[in-house]
């Protein structure tokens, strides 16, 4: 089954939807969308939606698709900055800002909205993990990468890593978002735990769970992890 994914402008005035084979656009309350097929079948990996009706996919072949403007290959792009063989493994789309990981664990930026076809660093290989996802600070000034290893703040400007947290006995968070002030992140946990990490936080840091609910006896056990 082919992988679908939503995004609403911050104003609600833009509702996009991605498919495997398609950029579907509804602008400020329409019926009908507009519909942006794509040339070959491929998943989305990001989408997003913005207030003038314009709206933007990243999917998994590589290419950023924009409704009425040629696609651009993404794909070349990185392999040009960071070797050949070196893929895209996950996106995420901010202000007019486009962010990419890729398996080597390198991140990079373009600038979306600028028709530019060059990417900028924002850390090089190696840095953080290959896999998982990508999330930005409402600002774009800081961007944090989430995977099974653990969660890594980054400063967009110089790729400086303010925060790096690891996972606790085998448990690996699920996802990651900013406060609104950018100050911390809280981390959920693939069972549901909540964390709030400040990002000033200097060097690696253990994360403290909190679980949503009392465990059990044998959840306790197995993540080696208490109420309180």
């Amino acid at each position: 089954m082919g992988v679908i994914l939503p995004a609403v402008d911050g104003r609600g005035a833009t509702l996009a939807v991605a498919t495997a084979t398609e950029l579907l656009v509804w602008d400020k309350g329409a019926l009908h969308p507009e519909g942006t097929p794509f040339a070959s079948a491929s998943n989305p990996l990001a989408v997003a939606a913005y207030s003038d009706g314009k709206a933007a996919v990243v999917t998994v072949d590589g290419l950023l698709h924009r409704p009425g403007q040629q696609d651009l290959d993404l794909a070349a792009l990185v392999t040009h900055e960071a070797g050949p063989s070196t893929t895209i493994v996950a996106a995420e789309f901010g202000d007019r800002h486009l962010f990419l990981l890729t398996d080597s664990g390198a991140v990079f930026r373009l600038l979306a909205a600028s028709g530019s076809r060059a990417l900028a660093p924002v850390v090089p290989a190696g840095s953080v993990m290959g896999e998982g996802a990508l999330r930005l600070s409402r600002d774009a000034s800081l961007v944090a990468h989430v995977s099974r290893a653990g969660v890594e703040v980054i400063r967009v400007d110089d790729g400086a890593i303010l925060l790096r947290t690891t996972t606790k006995a085998g448990l690996p968070f699920s996802d990651v978002d900013f406060a609104d002030d950018s100050r911390s992140v809280v981390l959920i946990s693939s069972i549901g735990t909540i964390t709030s990490l400040p990002i000033n936080a200097d060097g690696n840091i253990d994360a403290p769970l909190v679980p949503p609910r009392s465990l059990t006896e044998s959840e306790r056990l197995a993540f080696n992890i208490g109420d309180d």
